[in-house]
């Protein structure tokens, strides 16, 4: 089952997704870059974890409206088929 044929709601979800991931690891980078080290990162006063919450909700959110905007767009193209 290639990407082609997945419904539009299921790619909108895996992008929406993906994207936060990515824009994560990119922050866990550039943090890293910016002369912190791991015992920094996970340090006692939560910056780490936290950022690590805020990428696992925005990732839940950004995958909901995916799926959202991924079953608008659907429903358009099946209506433009059926005409």
């Amino acid at each position: 089952m290639g990407w082609k044929s997945w419904s539009y709601w299921l790619k909108g979800g895996i992008i929406g997704l993906l994207l936060p991931i990515f824009f994560s690891i990119c922050m866990i980078f550039l943090f890293l870059i910016g002369g912190a080290n791991k015992r920094e990162f996970l340090s006692a006063d939560g910056s780490g974890a936290m950022m690590t919450v805020f990428a696992l909700f925005f990732g839940i959110i950004f995958m909901i409206i995916g799926i959202i905007i991924g079953f608008i767009i659907g429903k358009v193209k099946s209506k433009n088929n059926q005409l």
